[in-house]
């Protein structure tokens, strides 16, 4: 997000992070980059929730690590740029983390609160009602809460008690 802020010509509020491809050499190599560090984080993260027997929430957590990768990879307007919209993920992991794993009601409504936003934004992104003059600040903020929410979980990670009763255990 940073990155976009010093691109000549590039607006932060109407435009896609993954528009920056078009701009400087620094600007494409950071969007290539980036987004592969941060799939590559996701998906680290879904193996430590299969390590604590989180086998749903680990799934959906992998294929959201798989379609960030992949954004990084492919570029914009591929239909390998975010692995055919499996990037739809996002809106699941929250909500599954919080049924599959024992949390606290303080992160049990946080993650749920998570998924009805970023469920919200994709409904909003697929039926055209992003307003096109501010789909930059729609994306950035839904990033900042998407991403802030795995941050969150990994953090709170230490006080979960574990896999639900009847939910996989780890081996």
């Amino acid at each position: 997000m940073v990155i976009s802020l010093f691109e000549p010509g590039y607006s932060s509020i109407g435009q896609h992070m993954s528009e920056l491809i078009l701009g400087s050499s620094l600007a494409q190599t950071v969007i290539r980059v980036f987004p592969m560090i941060t799939g590559t984080s996701i998906t680290l993260f879904s193996v430590g929730l299969a390590l604590k027997g989180g086998r749903w929430s680990a799934l959906v957590t992998l294929a959201f690590g798989i379609a960030m990768t992949s954004a990084g990879i492919a570029p914009m307007g591929s239909p390998w740029h975010g692995m055919y919209g499996l990037a739809i993920m996002s809106v699941l992991v929250p909500a599954i983390y919080c049924l599959e794993f024992d949390v606290s009601p303080r992160i049990q409504h946080a993650s749920l609160a998570d998924s009805v936003l970023n469920l919200i934004y994709m409904w909003f992104l697929l039926v055209g009602l992003d307003p096109a003059d501010y789909r930059g600040l729609t994306q950035r903020a839904h990033s900042a809460w998407s991403f802030g929410w795995l941050a969150f979980a990994a953090f709170a990670q230490h006080s979960v008690r574990g896999p639900r009763l009847g939910a996989a255990q780890p081996a």
